[in-house]
């Protein structure tokens, strides 16, 4: 492969630009390199009692304005290390810390390079200050994770301070509770100098690497294997040289369940490899790496790109723009009707938390083809954080979602973000809209075989109604659009209710169709498209309109290949 420079398919890589400074993510619009006036400490730690020492830490902390810290974690070594004892043998032999050492008290697996990132932390936090705002929490917790050599492209973190070894390991397990989706966690304590630290580290692991170098002397070839850990598969691999540009690598699958990479490190600096991966929602991130190439690891992380006052999106628009400046780009056109579809999924996704690009019927496209807009390209990138701009943050440190933001093709751009908690979710929508008359896009295979599959089902409506004696009633388009944005919904949340997204879709059929007196909605799950007669609207006989929404999931709770049916029933007049 030859170097990024040279190489004509790179995407983003800067004409003639010189070698960057190393650190662990691609570089961030207008970041300062340096903070005059810092100050620096260094400090070493011993157990209090004297049962036990930890293993060497030394903490560098630089004071630097208020909301902002960096500190150094674990020495760097030339390979990741082999896999803690479950959990980490050194935690200590008090009660309440051998309760720690205990796997049957969590409800996950601990992993040792996890426990290994949770207690740099927490020593890190120890008469630490401005660790309240989530937005640095998460941004340490990322490079203690990268410096353990976890491959972990996401994890969650939870920081306890208490005033008791018994007040934390009962806090660390309440949090524990709550972990989500995750299958994976980390637990790290520290006897802090005004009572006990605990971190707890909560991944959804979907791979899992064979240890690899995350330091090479000079540019050569690093080969990754690994396991695929879930039901996910077609691997695919990225890799982002020093200088910004993304190259997309195939990943072979020697064996079923198993992934092999050989990436060519051919200069020096700080490589970021990435392995994607397919899942019954879409594509998701798998695996996430910085690798050194001469050069040494980051003493601390890259600051949280700062939250501009004013409206969001337009600093989301001008930190995009200055990446795509950056790599000789043009920068990108708004468009409204990106815009509404990008706030839809977002305002989707965080009512269900959980990133998803939609499965089968991909929902990004199915928002954007409703609003009108025509296209030859489309593309969606999501990502959560604790604020908009941290989510953008982690879309450029993500070689796949970072190609896509510097993808040549893409003139417009769509942005919407919804908070949820203490997270926000971000959707970029990226596309080149057609030239001529507006209206919808070239339908994809999913989308005609589900138009089929709806066809069917509305022809099943129309026998049955018509074996009850029942008026006939005609075929609604704006009520099937609404009905297949439900079953969307359903489908992509492996539900069979969703009170309020049913609320929200039945009023605004109303409020779209002033004639309509009442609407009925009502959904099933199942085999075959003539299944929708067993909705109880099918037998409604005040029905005048009707509209059907199909949506497919291949892999379900409830079964393979599973259908969700719905059905818009509205009267013209009140019920009878």
């Amino acid at each position: 492969m030859p170097a990024e420079s040279e190489e004509p398919d790179l995407v983003g890589a800067r004409p003639g630009a010189t070698r960057r400074r190393h650190g662990a993510g691609p570089r961030a619009p207008r970041r300062s390199p340096a903070f005059p006036g810092s100050r620096c400490y260094t400090a070493s730690v011993q157990r209090r009692g004297g049962a036990r020492r930890h293993p060497a830490l030394r903490l560098v902390a630089i004071a630097v304005p208020a909301s902002t810290l960096f500190v150094t974690g674990l020495p760097a070594t030339a390979a990741a290390g082999p896999p803690l004892p479950r959990p980490a043998f050194h935690y200590g032999t008090r009660p309440p810390e051998r309760r720690l050492c205990d796997p049957a008290a969590w409800p996950l697996p601990t992993d040792g390079a996890l426990c290994d990132a949770a207690r740099a932390l927490a020593a890190a936090a120890d008469g630490a200050s401005g660790l309240e705002r989530r937005a640095l929490l998460v941004r340490l917790a990322r490079f203690f994770v990268h410096r353990s050599g976890a491959p972990d492209a996401a994890v969650r973190p939870t920081l306890v301070r208490a005033a008791s070894w018994t007040e934390l390991y009962t806090a660390l397990e309440r949090a524990a509770e709550a972990h989500g989706d995750a299958t994976r966690m980390g637990i790290g304590i520290w006897p802090g100098h005004e009572g006990p630290i605990g971190v707890l580290l909560c991944t959804r692991r979907l791979a899992e690497a064979d240890p690899f170098p995350r330091r090479l002397a000079g540019p050569g070839r690093l080969v990754v294997e690994g396991t695929l850990l879930e039901d996910v598969h077609r691997p695919v691999a990225w890799v982002q040289g020093p200088q910004g540009g993304v190259l997309r690598l195939t990943a072979e699958t020697p064996a079923p369940g198993r992934f092999r990479v050989a990436f060519d490190l051919r200069q020096f600096g700080t490589h970021v490899i990435e392995l994607t991966v397919e899942g019954d929602e879409g594509p998701e991130v798998a695996l996430l790496a910085p690798v050194y190439v001469g050069v040494s690891p980051p003493d601390g992380p890259d600051p949280p790109w700062p939250e501009p006052p004013g409206d969001p999106r337009v600093a989301l628009r001008r930190a995009m723009d200055a990446m795509r400046r950056e790599a000789a780009l043009d920068p990108l056109h708004p468009e409204p009707r990106l815009d509404k579809a990008a706030t839809w999924r977002a305002k989707d996704l965080a009512a269900r938390h959980r990133l998803s690009h939609g499965g089968p019927a991909v929902s990004a496209r199915a928002r954007v083809d409703a609003t009108g807009l025509r296209y030859t390209w489309l593309a969606e990138d999501l990502a959560v954080a604790p604020t908009a701009m941290g989510a953008l943050q982690a879309m450029a440190e993500s070689p796949a979602h970072r190609a896509v933001l510097l993808d040549p093709h893409a003139t417009h751009a769509g942005v919407g973000f919804e908070a949820a908690g203490d997270e926000v979710y971000l959707v970029v929508l990226l596309a080149t809209p057609a030239r001529g008359r507006a209206g919808p896009s070239v339908p994809s295979l999913e989308q005609r075989a589900l138009s089929t599959l709806a066809q069917r089902a509305a022809e099943a409506l129309r026998a049955h109604r018509r074996r009850l004696g029942l008026r006939r009633a005609l075929r609604d388009p704006a009520l099937d659009a609404l009905a297949e944005q439900l079953s969307l919904a359903l489908a992509a949340a492996d539900a069979t209710e969703l009170p309020e997204e049913t609320a929200r879709v039945r009023d605004l059929a109303l409020q779209q169709d002033p004639d309509l007196a009442s609407v009925r909605v009502d959904t099933v799950v199942g085999a075959e498209p003539e299944d929708i007669r067993h909705a109880p609207a099918a037998s409604d006989p005040t029905c005048h309109r009707f509209g059907i929404g199909v949506a497919e999931r291949k892999r379900s709770r409830l079964g393979p290949s599973r259908l969700w049916l719905t059905l818009f029933c509205g009267a013209l007049e009140g019920p009878r």
